[in-house]
């Protein structure tokens, strides 16, 4: 972490360049297969920091890495299916899952 070491000194910018570097690195240039994969555990790590962190920054660029990262592996398995469809309603209802989840454990956790 470069606010630890003085590098950068405001805390949340260095969340903030962190969690796009870490986003960033897994952007594929194609869309073959475990590009998409890195960058979906990637997004879902920068949201579980930013729980346990109790940063907003890195929660907005997860979620954002979430947004990216789940169309390109849906439409990488499915391609123009009606699976993909289903697949995109499923992912939806699991993200809306996990943002209550986020906002009930910071509720209990305060």
């Amino acid at each position: 972490m470069l606010f630890r070491s003085g590098v950068l000194t405001p805390v949340r910018t260095s969340y903030a360049l962190g969690s796009l570097g870490v986003l960033f690195i897994a952007f594929p240039e194609s869309n073959e297969m475990p590009w998409p994969l890195f960058g979906l555990l990637a997004a879902l790590g920068l949201v579980a920091v930013s729980v346990r962190l109790s940063e907003n920054v890195m929660l907005g660029l997860g979620v954002a890495g979430l947004f990216v990262y789940v169309p390109m592996l849906i439409f990488e398995w499915f391609g123009d299916s009606l699976g993909a469809v289903v697949a995109l309603l499923i992912s939806g209802l699991v993200l809306l899952g996990i943002v209550v989840g986020v906002v009930r454990y910071r509720a209990v956790s305060s």
